[in-house]
């Protein structure tokens, strides 16, 4: 005869299973996904340079989150020559800044002006106040190759510092405070922008250092699933183990 016990014990030890089953499952279709994810955007990289309106409309204007990333554009325009951001970052081990300024975009149509945020690259973090002597903004028309980019909805995570628009200081993208500075109205300022360079393709000893994005995608979904399917086994192994020595000594 079974005891009551005996049957709470197994119902306990049934749902745990699923439990953890599902989330090994859940993290087998995560592998699926982020495996796709790396592939699209090796594609991507090595793909050519297209103007960014070419990149934009194959992306889909507006469209999904992580559609515009990282794919090879040429945008251009002109550099307004106002106060630029500074983001916080390290590059090589050494910390320093991401100089961001805003760039006019040409206008052939007449319409209303429109601008776009350009990551010109790094600098050291004792040269910002010497920017522009060792990274002078350019002048004139420009044709700017690089990685086109979505910004972030909103500030990452909470322990990342808030940014500092007033001195200029940045710990996360967001490219409206940025453009800000500029005096840009936001309604006219695109909402994606441009890591100027490609990785691995910067001039050494040249600042900005362009080419610093960071393309890396950690995938430890196989071995999370196999730690959930693991846990499921040991369960049923402990479980089981227990219910036959209940019912042997019974």
């Amino acid at each position: 005869m079974i005891r009551k016990s005996e049957i709470l014990v197994l119902a306990c030890m049934l749902v745990g299973i699923a439990i953890l089953a599902s989330l090994g499952t859940w993290q087998v279709r995560r592998l699926a996904w982020k495996e796709d994810l790396i592939a699209t955007v090796e594609s991507r990289i090595a793909s050519a340079p297209v103007p960014v309106e070419e990149a934009l409309g194959a992306a889909g204007k507006g469209g999904t989150e992580g559609a515009l990333d990282y794919r090879p554009v040429v945008v251009v325009g002109k550099f307004v020559d106002t106060a630029p951001a500074f983001e916080f970052t390290t590059f090589k081990g050494q910390s320093g800044w991401n100089l961001f300024n805003i760039l006019e975009l040409g206008n052939p149509s007449g319409s209303v002006q429109r601008y776009a945020a350009v990551n010109r690259g790094f600098i050291p973090y004792e040269q910002r106040e010497n920017w522009k002597s060792i990274a002078p903004l350019p002048t004139g028309a420009q044709k700017i190759e690089g990685l086109l980019r979505q910004p972030p909805a909103g500030k990452p995570g909470s322990m990342m510092p808030d940014n500092e628009p007033q001195s200029g200081t940045f710990y996360w993208r967001d490219i409206a405070a940025m453009a800000a500075l500029s005096g840009i109205n936001p309604q006219q300022l695109e909402g994606w922008y441009v890591d100027a360079g490609f990785p691995g393709k910067s001039p050494d000893g040249e600042y900005p250092v362009r080419g610093t994005t960071i393309v890396s995608f950690p995938n430890n979904h196989l071995q999370y699933a196999v730690t959930w399917y693991g846990l499921a086994l040991a369960l049923f192994g402990v479980g089981s183990y227990f219910l036959y020595s209940r019912r042997k000594r019974g």
